[in-house]
């Protein structure tokens, strides 16, 4: 402070401390960007009782005893530097354009009012110059709320009036929003330019960044702010905990219900589905143990998510248990009423497994013979098969928990019944005539004598019948013990495959052993037997001098084909 100051102050003092009444509001820093333009807002004040006579503001940076500006003498310091406003009005702002990096120090202000009132303010301001470009401010209510319209603010403060910055948002389209422009003069002689983005969120703007974009005087800047939209519980699903490789039989199975959810669902509900059954379970947490599990466990869950915006419910999740194959079986392929001879067959392996089985081994049993068949399938083609067929079959499934063997398996080969050749009568103290019968399955024999029908085992006056099945020969026996008359016997066997018959003509006549022949029907069985009585024809009439007029009737009758009753 100079002499004259300092007595002037002294003769305030003296006067009622007029040195308190000088004074200035200036801020103590301000920003501004390389290449725009900086506003130093500043007002001042002087005692009441000066009397001004004219009105000189200057401005002076650091220590320089040169002014950068003094408003008497414009046209010699620098054009680029100017007061923003009128002194009269006790406004003593300082505007300095195209700002430089050389702009940067500590700025005072001077004011000079006439005679002997001058006075050197303290304050000073730090005037900053950066090279980075200033950035938008983005704002908005407190909450964004799923369907709740919004507006979210975007502002940029500039102090150059004469540069206007553009301001735009991106995503609008996105979003499905709007923007309006705004522009407001702030008292410090500096504008805000804003855009204000409305529009309607939803769940699929969650975390989307939004950008706000300026462009001034060349000069590009942009904030950005990720959506955190509040909602109901979205996406919710059941997920299976710690069994990442599927679930095996005997695990100890948690199920947890997961969903996008802002603020995090606290309520909870779980329900299984048994068929058209729904059970809600006892539980309201996010998770529920279902214990050791096994392979019976053939059930569906759902859970309900919750917050204080809705709830959801999880799409019905399958609990699949994984075991190894269990109860494998030989079966034949499309043969539901038993594999018959001349039949093309195809064994196929079955079991139960999950996942399931792609390993197949198969194995033929000859007697104390194992072989191991060159295939990898779980079917198996033995081709045209006949009754010599007597193997059995078993066939290894696995997966990749691990295989199992199926029970042996007898490819048992049907086929008609056929009487045997052995098949005879012989002569003690009765007739007994020996019926053999070969099939598969054995064949059911009966006996058909004088019209009647005998089953199984039988004893009589006249007859006895006895029956007895070996393996795949069935054996039926019948005694007669009647002696007279002249008769005949047709022994049947029969399974599902067909039948086959085998006629027995019996002679018991008055002197002479009986005789017997047994015939096959069919045209072929009627010329053999034609020519077969009629030898016994001609040597009975050598024997017993009969007439041949009797004996050209017998091979007529003994050739008719009776019958066959169905049972």
């Amino acid at each position: 402070m100079s002499r004259p100051e300092i007595a002037a102050c002294f003769l305030a003092l003296v006067q009622g401390a007029w040195c308190l009444d000088w004074s200035a509001s200036i801020p103590t820093t301000v920003t501004a960007q390389r290449g725009l333009c900086a506003v130093i807002p500043c007002t001042y004040h002087f005692p009441s009782n000066v009397q001004p006579t004219k009105y000189v503001g200057i401005w002076y940076k650091n220590r320089q005893p040169s002014p950068v500006y003094d408003s008497n003498k414009t046209h010699q310091v620098n054009d680029r530097i100017k007061l923003g406003g009128d002194l009269r009005s006790r406004d003593c702002s300082l505007v300095i354009n195209d700002i430089k990096l050389s702009d940067r120090g500590l700025y005072r202000f001077r004011i000079e009012l006439g005679a002997s009132f001058k006075y050197s303010y303290p304050s000073n301001v730090q005037l900053l110059v950066s090279d980075r470009p200033d950035k938008p401010i983005i704002s908005h209510s407190e909450d964004i709320i799923e369907g709740d319209p919004v507006n979210i603010s975007c502002t940029f403060v500039s102090n150059c009036d004469r540069i206007q910055p553009t301001l735009k948002w991106n995503l609008i389209g996105a979003l499905h929003g709007s923007a309006s422009q705004m522009k407001t003069e702030q008292q410090n002689r500096s504008w805000v330019f804003s855009t204000i983005l409305t529009f309607v969120p939803s769940f699929s703007h969650q975390n989307k960044v939004i950008r706000c974009k300026v462009k001034n005087s060349g000069v590009l800047s942009y904030e950005n702010i990720t959506l955190n939209i509040k909602h109901s519980p979205k996406e919710t699903a059941v997920r299976v905990v710690g069994a990442d490789q599927g679930i095996k039989e005997g695990d100890n199975v948690t199920l947890s219900c997961f969903s996008k959810s802002n603020p995090p669902a606290t309520n909870y509900s779980w329900f299984r589905i048994d068929g058209s059954n729904r059970t809600e379970l006892n539980t309201r947490t996010a998770s529920i143990n279902l214990g050791l599990v096994t392979r019976e466990l053939d059930a569906w869950f759902y859970c309900t998510a919750g917050n204080t915006l809705g709830s959801s419910n999880s799409i019905p999740f399958f609990v699949s248990v994984e075991y190894p194959p269990k109860e494998t079986a030989v079966r034949v392929v499309g043969a539901e009423h038993g594999i018959k001879e001349g039949d093309n067959v195809t064994l196929s392996c079955f079991s139960k497994s999950n996942p399931p089985a792609t390993n197949y081994s198969w194995f033929r049993i000859d007697g104390s013979n194992r072989t191991e068949l060159n295939t990898r399938t779980a079917s198996i083609n033995l081709g045209l098969v006949t009754r010599e067929l007597d193997a059995w079959f078993y066939c290894t499934a696995g997966n990749t928990l691990g295989s199992s063997n199926s029970t042996l398996f007898f490819v048992s080969v049907e086929y008609r019944p056929k009487v045997l050749l052995h098949s005879n009568c012989t002569r003690a103290a009765a007739v007994t005539c020996v019926c053999s019968v070969r099939a598969n399955p054995p064949a059911r024999t009966w006996w058909l004598l004088d019209q009647r029908s005998i089953h199984g085992n039988y004893t009589g006056k006249e007859f006895k019948v006895s029956s007895e099945v070996r393996g795949q020969e069935a054996r039926s026996t019948l005694t007669v013990k009647r002696s007279d008359g002249n008769f005949n016997a047709l022994c049947v066997g029969s399974n599902r495959q067909g039948k086959d018959t085998l006629k027995f003509y019996l002679f018991s006549k008055d002197v002479g052993d009986p005789l017997w022949m047994m015939i096959k029907e069919g045209l072929y069985g009627g010329l053999v037997t034609a020519g077969i009585m009629c030898s016994l024809c001609l040597l009975m009439v050598i024997l017993q001098k009969r007439r041949v007029r009797e004996c050209n009737r017998a091979p007529m009758d003994t050739a008719r084909h009776d019958p066959v009753p169905q049972t």
